[in-house]
C-alpha cells in the first residue's frame, strides 16, 4: 500500500516550506506542491513538486529550440521607420507621457498598413524575433508570424536593470533615468529575460509589478527563474506610466524603492 502524502494547505501559522508564502501551495508529509517556486516535476494544478528533505533550488528553465520568425523583423522595422515623421513620435509622446527618445530607444516606428504604432521584440541575445504593434485606441497585439519577446532599449545597462511590462511602461522607466526592458504581458518570457540579464551581468534586478494578482504572480514566477538577487516593487499609481504621468520622479522612485531593499 503506497503511503499518502496527506495534502493540507499552508497557513500563516504553517506557511509553504519552500516560497514561505501563507497561500496557494500545499504540503504534505514527503512533498510540498509549491504555486511559486519552480522545480524539475510540474504538477497538474500549476505548482512544482519538491522533496521536503532537500532545500530548494532556483530553477532556470531549460532553453527549448525556437523556429526563427516567420518574418524579416528588421526588413519590415527600417522600412516602417523610415516613412515615420518626428513629429508623430513627439506627438505619440505627449499622449503617453514619455519622452520621444525613450519611444526611439525601443526602436518605435508607425506601421502605416496596420494602422498602428510599432515596437521590434528580441531574444534574450538580442534577436529580433517579433513585433508589437499597439493601435491608437490602446488595443495591443503581434505581427502573424512574430514569436514574443522582449523589448530593448539601445542603450547598456550599469549594474541595474528594471524590468517592465510592455513597451509604454518600459520608456516610462527610460524617461525618468532608469534602465529597463519589457515584456509582452505579466507572464511569460522568463527564459528570454533571465539570458538577457545574465549576459548583461547586471549585479541586481527590479521588477515593477501591478498591484493585481496576475501582476504580483507573474512578477514572483519570474523572480524564481532569474538568479539574480532581484527585488518586486509596486508603482503608485496603476502602472509605472501612470505614475510618472502623475508627477513620480526618479529621486521619489529611489526612495520608495529603497524601502524594499
Amino acid at each position: 500500500m503506497a503511503l499518502s502524502n496527506d495534502w493540507k494547505k499552508v497557513t500563516r501559522a504553517e506557511p509553504c516550506r519552500i516560497c514561505k508564502k501563507p497561500d496557494w501551495c500545499t504540503l504534505g508529509l514527503m512533498f510540498a506542491n509549491c504555486m511559486r517556486v519552480e522545480s524539475d516535476k510540474p504538477c497538474k494544478n500549476g505548482g512544482w513538486l519538491h522533496a521536503l528533505d532537500s532545500a530548494p533550488k532556483v530553477f532556470v528553465p531549460k532553453s527549448k529550440p525556437v523556429e526563427p520568425p516567420k518574418i524579416n523583423v528588421k526588413l519590415m522595422m527600417d522600412e516602417w521607420k523610415s516613412k515615420t515623421l518626428t513629429e508623430w513620435v513627439v506627438e505619440l509622446a505627449g499622449q503617453l507621457s514619455v519622452t520621444a527618445d525613450s519611444l526611439y530607444a525601443l526602436g518605435v516606428a508607425w506601421a502605416a498598413d496596420r494602422k498602428a504604432w510599432a515596437f521590434p521584440m528580441f531574444n534574450g541575445y538580442g534577436d529580433p524575433i517579433g513585433i508589437r504593434l499597439r493601435t491608437v485606441e490602446g488595443k495591443k497585439f503581434a505581427v502573424t508570424g512574430s514569436h514574443a519577446g522582449i523589448f530593448i532599449p539601445t542603450m547598456k545597462p550599469q549594474g541595474e536593470l528594471w524590468i517592465l511590462e510592455g513597451p509604454t511602461d518600459t520608456a516610462a522607466a527610460l524617461t525618468v533615468g532608469l534602465f529597463s526592458i519589457g515584456r509582452p504581458s505579466c507572464l511569460g518570457c522568463e527564459y528570454i529575460i533571465s539570458t538577457f540579464a545574465q549576459r548583461s551581468e547586471v549585479s541586481r534586478v527590479i521588477i515593477c509589478a501591478d498591484a493585481d494578482e496576475p501582476g504580483q504572480r507573474g512578477a514572483e514566477k519570474l523572480q524564481h527563474s532569474l538568479g539574480i538577487p532581484s527585488k518586486i516593487w509596486t508603482p503608485p499609481c496603476k502602472d509605472l506610466r501612470a505614475s510618472v504621468a502623475a508627477g513620480l520622479d526618479l529621486k521619489t522612485i529611489r526612495a520608495l524603492v529603497g524601502q524594499i531593499l
